[in-house]
């Protein structure tokens, strides 16, 4: 598929800043903790399979290009889960996110996003 200027523009940035996580962005979505684990994994592999632009990986020859990867099985989903103590649940949080947040992506063959879910051992899970 052809890959539109603005995706060549921050895959030449990508490739010319190693080390650096141009393509990583960091969302947090505060969930009632009465909504179960199994719906919150099921809603977030629903989502990165309904929206094709998340499982987009680029190539640079023979031409910069993009190619979409098949929607992801459950039992693959790059999903961390972990308890915190309340006390500890903002700490825990930004741990989580530097952890998933930090090392780059592998453009060329994805998955292109990592997941984390934080409960507070207080939270039912």
């Amino acid at each position: 598929m052809p890959i539109t200027e603005s995706q060549k523009g921050l895959l030449v940035v990508n490739e010319r800043s190693p080390g650096r996580a141009v393509y990583n962005q960091l969302v947090r979505f505060d969930i009632d903790p009465s909504v179960p684990d199994g719906m919150i994994e099921r809603a977030l592999v629903t989502v990165v399979a309904v929206q094709p632009a998340m499982r987009q990986v680029f190539g640079l020859l023979p031409e910069m290009h993009v190619r979409l990867t098949p929607p992801p099985q459950p039992q693959d989903f790059p999903l961390e889960w972990v308890t915190a103590r309340q006390r500890d649940f903002e700490e825990a949080v930004g741990a989580a996110q530097r952890r998933i947040g930090r090392p780059e992506f592998d453009l060329a063959n994805g998955p292109a996003y990592r997941f984390a879910v934080v409960r507070s051992s207080m939270s039912p899970a």
